[in-house]
């Protein structure tokens, strides 16, 4: 079967010692194992006479006797993306390539043994579909496999024992860590992750996979929604009137007095909360404090920090018991300091409040829920890889903002983990992938207990 697989140069071949020092100062500490990583990616690529080379060639130049050898040995050349590894037959090409200076082959199998028949793909697997080939990662970002749509198909079929070529590629599968036994059992902190939970870490972070990430404005420059969002001409809207005795009592406290006090306090008063009350908490912690324009896109500044400067979020306010304010759905105008009513009473605008009711342990029924949207358009524009980890961490200082505003004002404050996105979409009309609830956080007043 050796007679189907090719080691191809990649374009970052040309450049093999300023490549493996540039990774490798991030891997190891000393100039001697850089010195000795390139060493090797220079042995191998001196081994490949062409831009592709028959790996028997390069074991019969090198004197390299098995496969298990051969892929030691150019394992720094692999995953620092210099070479790629190709299985070439009457079914296709697949072409095998490193994402990632963390990746490691495995050990090439033992003749005789599949490990892909008895493992099969890893849960960490997924594919890609392009116009006539199909990707397979793994959400760990250390390796890709594209290969055509032929040859992709026969992965599924009754597995052939004579067809060399598509035992290469089972073979290659395990040795690049895309099967249970190559990649999850390698490692067994990899038990306590979930798939999404794993693609997330690896795609917003630096040092797995090929896609950009940052800054890219892979979009343009503009943002296509305006920092500012207005309310629709035939909108009605409520003024509110802030409490300023709330406000200098919030103020007098001391902020390490208000950081110790903070508590998730999640059973409320049998007294509702005021529309004052309520104004001053949503000033404190959303109003608007600031804008300018850079020449091109428009920028609003708020009391809490926000990646960028783009303040993607908005802020619903769910109605429960509010003295002076119906039941019902508003959308806060942080500009304006106004609410805009969005919608009545309804089986989905109750919902909401149960599912903060489970969410809370079965503890809190909310007088008033604060519902965390996302425009998020408004961060994709810009940010590449990490647009929406990065809404999440917005959420975590606005969580973080909402605890010590509702401390330092005694109330009863309490973020919640989990909510219902599609429920949301229907309350406010709203499009699921435009504008999207992203967290929740109750408001209200403390119970006797303060609990």
């Amino acid at each position: 079967m050796i007679e189907n697989i090719f080691f191809c140069l990649s374009q970052e071949s040309s450049d093999t010692p300023g490549i493996a020092k540039e990774f490798q100062s991030d891997v190891f500490g000393s100039t001697s194992d850089s010195n000795d990583v390139t060493s090797r990616s220079q042995r191998i690529l001196g081994a490949i006479s062409e831009d592709c080379t028959a790996v028997q060639d390069v074991m019969d130049a090198l004197h390299i006797p098995t496969l298990d050898e051969l892929f030691f040995e150019s394992n720094d050349a692999i995953r620092f993306g210099l070479v790629s590894v190709v299985v070439k037959g009457e079914l296709g090409e697949a072409h095998f390539r490193s994402l990632s200076a963390d990746f490691q082959t495995n050990k090439w199998p033992v003749e005789g043994s599949n490990p892909f028949s008895t493992s099969q793909f890893s849960r960490f697997c997924f594919a890609q579909f392009g116009k006539s080939t199909a990707t397979i990662k793994t959400a760990l970002q250390t390796a890709e496999v594209e290969m055509d749509y032929s040859l992709f198909s026969y992965l599924f079929e009754e597995q052939d024992a004579e067809n060399m070529e598509l035992v290469c590629v089972q073979a290659l599968l395990h040795v690049f860590a895309f099967t249970t036994l190559g990649c999850e059992q390698s490692d067994p902190n990899l038990a306590h992750w979930e798939f999404h939970d794993v693609l997330s870490h690896t795609s917003s972070r630096l040092g797995r996979g090929k896609n950009g990430k940052g800054a890219t404005f892979r979009f343009g420059t503009k943002s296509p929604v305006d920092a500012v969002r207005v309310k629709e001409p035939d909108q009605v809207e409520f003024p509110l009137t802030c409490s300023e005795a709330l406000y200098q009592r919030a103020a007098s406290r001391g902020l390490l007095e208000v950081i110790n006090g903070r508590a998730s306090r999640r059973i409320h008063s049998g007294l509702p909360i005021s529309v004052a009350s309520l104004a001053t908490f949503l000033k404190v912690v959303f109003g608007a404090t600031g804008y300018h324009r850079d020449g091109i896109n428009d920028f609003v500044r708020r009391p809490y920090p926000s990646g960028g400067g783009l303040y993607e979020n908005e802020v619903y306010v769910a109605v429960n018991r509010c003295s002076g304010l119906a039941r019902g759905l508003y959308w806060y105008d942080s500009s304006r300091g106004t609410l805009v009513p969005i919608s009545g009473p309804s089986t989905d605008f109750d919902g909401l409040f149960r599912d903060a009711f489970r969410a809370s342990g079965n503890q809190c029924w909310p007088q008033v829920l604060l519902v965390f949207s996302s425009r998020f358009s408004r961060m994709a524009y810009k940010y590449e890889g990490m647009a929406y980890t990065t809404q999440l961490k917005h959420i975590g200082v606005i969580y973080a903002h909402c605890y010590l505003v509702a401390e330092a004002m005694e109330l009863a404050g309490c973020g919640f983990g989990l909510g219902d996105s599609s429920r949301f979409a229907r309350v406010t009309g709203n499009s699921f992938f435009s504008e999207g609830s992203i967290g929740e956080f109750a408001i209200g007043l403390p119970s006797a207990s303060g609990k």
